[in-house]
């Protein structure tokens, strides 16, 4: 499956709509979340969300300032700046999901310092930059696994990657989200925070009443 595959023309593009950054300590990097859908949906089983209806894998939930990722309380503290109805539908092929979409704008792109164009672009950007392997396409029964494995699998499908900007967070042994670090020109970097994941990783199968399920798009 690739969510995310430029062409230059279109790199070229996006990188001039992108905010030229001054070098911090730290404050510009950037990560992008891929959740692993069986298991978000697992810890919230009444979601009503696309990928907990559908047959989602990996799902991105979005891009955030490395310094505001965790932050239960962040969106608290954001613009109370909606998110223009013209906006939401192009945002559709980076995260299937206008529930979440709203979501990531509200909690994450209205904290970020950019507008909702200028934040788009940076999101669609990062996007196109990642490869999810064909491996995790369909996973449909518990499969034992590695963080070492999972960052091999990543590394292979996307040759410009690094090792180290790959952080896997855990639930106990249940593989939850990961994790993606560019810096503030989006090239990819180190992550500033380790992933939790001990030495065997499990993959939690989706439920078999997902299976074939589509991934149509809830409103």
């Amino acid at each position: 499956m690739t969510i995310f595959k430029p062409s230059s023309l279109a790199l070229v593009m996006l990188m001039s709509l992108l905010p030229c950054a001054e070098p911090s300590a730290g404050s510009n990097l950037w990560v992008m979340t891929l959740s692993w859908s069986p298991e978000y949906c697992q810890q919230n089983k009444l979601s009503s969300e696309p990928q907990c209806t559908g047959e989602f894998y990996f799902a991105n939930f979005g891009l955030q300032l490395a310094g505001s990722v965790g932050d239960a309380k962040l969106g608290d503290a954001c613009p109370n700046v909606e998110l223009a109805p013209n906006e939401q539908d192009r945002w559709l092929w980076t995260i299937p999901n206008l529930q979440r979409i709203r979501y990531v704008w509200a909690e994450q792109g209205a904290c970020s310092g950019l507008d909702q164009s200028a934040y788009y672009a940076q999101m669609d950007y990062a996007s196109r930059r990642v490869e999810v392997p064909s491996a995790y396409e369909a996973i449909e029964r518990r499969t034992a696994t590695s963080p070492a494995a999972i960052r091999a699998a990543f590394l292979a499908a996307n040759p410009e990657m690094r090792e180290e900007s790959i952080a896997l967070h855990c639930d106990a042994h249940w593989l939850s989200e990961v994790r993606v670090c560019f810096d503030e020109n989006m090239q990819f970097t180190q992550c500033p925070v380790n992933g939790n994941c001990s030495q065997e990783v499990w993959l939690r199968p989706i439920r078999p009443d997902r299976i074939g399920a589509g991934r149509s798009l809830l409103r």
